[in-house]
């Protein structure tokens, strides 16, 4: 297992926040309020000498509790490390958001309703 140093963590954590804002958006209306998002984050070994990283957005869906949780967005598989696998959620994230809003203008109001 490998250490981390502070900057690294510190990128990590902001990635994490950026991540948790867009799925808030995206999936806030079908999730009612004391629902907690989370960014989860996987290496799986490939090789005797490789491994690929993932990250996933979830939310707990009992409210004020961990104990169960569903997965909402699963990143690719990437053989770059967990900061690139946070990096390509968030641009996953991104382009749904980009394409709920495309119609937007600024002022215009929005309802957050998912059906």
């Amino acid at each position: 297992m490998s250490t981390l140093d502070d900057e690294t963590l510190n990128r990590q954590d902001k990635l994490k926040k950026l991540i948790i804002s867009q799925g808030r958006i995206i999936y806030g209306p079908t999730h009612p309020s004391g629902h907690t998002f989370d960014v989860i984050t996987d290496s799986q070994k490939t090789s005797q000498y490789h491994c690929e990283s993932s990250a996933s957005l979830v939310v707990y869906t009992r409210p004020n509790s961990f104990a169960d949780w569903k997965i909402l967005c699963m990143g690719q598989n990437t053989p770059y490390g967990t900061e690139r696998a946070m990096g390509d959620l968030l641009d996953s994230l991104q382009h749904v958001s980009e394409a709920a809003g495309e119609k937007l203008k600024v002022g215009m109001e929005i309802e957050g309703n998912r059906d």
